[in-house]
C-alpha cells in the first residue's frame, strides 16, 4: 500500500539519504549534491515522502511562503517510475499544501522528462516579462479552484491585464478575467482570480460595462501581491 507521509520521519530520511548515496557510489546521475539542501529541509520540516510495500521511494522538499508553495525537490526512486507514483505523490502533496491553505503551487523543471511530467499534472510556463525570479524553466499550477481566464467574450464585467510589453489599452490585453461576484453585486468575488502577475504591470476593471481607467496593479490597494502572482478575492 502506498502511504504519504506529510513531514518525513527520521527512517523515511534515512532511507533517502541511503538511495542517494548508493546512487551515486555507483555512478547514477542523482540528487547527491542536493544532500545539505535535503537535510536542511528534513530538519525544518519541510519534507514529505512516500512509501510503497514499507519502502521509502518517493520524497519532496518545499518551502511555504503565504499562498504560494515551491517545490524545490520531487524525486521517485528510479526502480518505481511509470507506475503512477509521482502522479499520486503529487496529488497528495496537493492536498496537504492545500489543507496549509496555498493557492498555488511553483517549481523549476529540470530535464525534458521532468517538463514532460509535470505539463501532465496541468503546470503552466509563465505568460509575460518583468519576473526578476523566474526562468523558462519554471512552472506553475493554481490548486484551488478559481475563475479561469477569457477565451471567449467577456461578460458586462471583467479584469483585463497588461504586461510591461503590451501596457496599453490600445493593444491586447495579456490575459482577462469575468468577474462574478457573489450575491450579483460588486464585494466578494464568487471565485478567487489567482494569476502570475507583476506589481508595475497594468490592469483595468470593467464592472457592469463601466469602466475604469488604466493603472498600475501596485495602486489597487484591495489586491493581494505573493511572490510572482496577484489573487483578488474582492472588489
Amino acid at each position: 500500500m502506498m502511504k504519504f507521509h506529510q513531514r518525513a520521519f527520521n527512517r523515511h530520511f534515512n532511507e533517502v539519504m541511503d538511495w542517494l548515496i548508493q546512487s551515486h557510489e555507483l555512478g547514477y546521475d542523482s540528487l547527491y549534491k542536493d544532500i545539505d539542501s535535503i537535510e536542511s529541509s528534513f530538519d525544518s520540516k519541510q519534507m514529505s515522502c512516500l512509501t510503497f510495500q514499507n519502502k521509502t521511494v518517493g520524497f519532496a522538499t518545499w518551502r511555504l511562503q503565504d499562498r504560494v508553495a515551491f517545490v524545490e525537490l520531487f524525486e521517485i526512486h528510479p526502480e518505481y517510475r511509470n507506475k503512477g507514483l509521482g502522479k499520486e505523490f503529487f496529488s497528495k502533496l496537493t492536498s496537504f499544501f492545500i489543507s496549509r491553505g496555498i493557492y498555488v503551487v511553483q517549481l523549476r523543471f529540470i530535464s525534458d522528462e521532468s517538463e514532460a511530467f509535470w505539463t501532465k499534472m496541468g503546470f503552466l510556463k509563465f505568460k509575460g516579462n518583468d519576473f526578476p525570479s523566474v526562468t523558462e524553466k519554471h512552472l506553475y499550477k493554481v490548486i484551488i479552484e478559481c475563475q479561469k481566464p477569457i477565451l471567449e467574450t467577456p461578460s458586462e464585467s471583467y479584469l483585463e491585464i497588461w504586461d510591461n510589453n503590451c501596457m496599453s489599452s490600445n493593444k491586447p490585453s495579456l490575459t482577462a478575467y469575468n468577474l462574478v461576484f457573489k450575491n450579483n453585486a460588486p464585494g466578494e468575488l464568487a471565485l478567487p482570480i489567482v494569476t502570475p502577475c507583476h506589481y508595475d504591470w497594468a490592469m483595468r476593471f470593467t464592472v457592469n460595462g463601466n469602466a475604469s481607467t488604466v493603472l498600475k496593479t501596485k495602486y489597487f490597494d484591495f489586491i493581494k501581491y505573493y511572490p510572482n502572482f496577484m489573487i483578488i478575492e474582492s472588489l
